[in-house]
């Protein structure tokens, strides 16, 4: 049996389109290709453009602090969010203002 996977807890089928291979994407299509790409799969999957060790520290960070959240979470957007908070901490900025697939 398989158990369901929710998100915000609203419960997501297992099932595709939300559980299938991605598929990777190639950086040399150019802008236009891109896009479209991005509209049609709602994804582009660029390995290796951003330093692996860069993006699972960041990840860690933000997961540590979702864990410490108080209970029950305020709505997406709102102040108190972990995301919202995570999204305007120096880390996080620093990470975006990154150069594109600079190692």
């Amino acid at each position: 049996m398989i158990e369901t996977v929710t998100s915000n807890g609203a419960p997501i089928p297992f099932a595709s389109p939300y559980f299938t291979s991605m598929q990777e994407t190639d950086l040399g299509i150019g802008d236009e290709e891109l896009r479209a790409r991005y509209w049609a799969d709602g994804y582009i999957l660029l390995r290796e453009f951003l330093p692996r060790n860069r993006v699972r520290t960041l990840g860690q960070q933000y997961l540590r602090q979702h864990a410490v959240a108080p209970r029950p979470l305020p709505p997406h957007g709102v102040a108190g969010h972990p995301a919202y908070d995570f999204v305007r901490t120096a880390e996080f900025r620093s990470f975006v203002d990154q150069p594109g697939g600079a190692h």
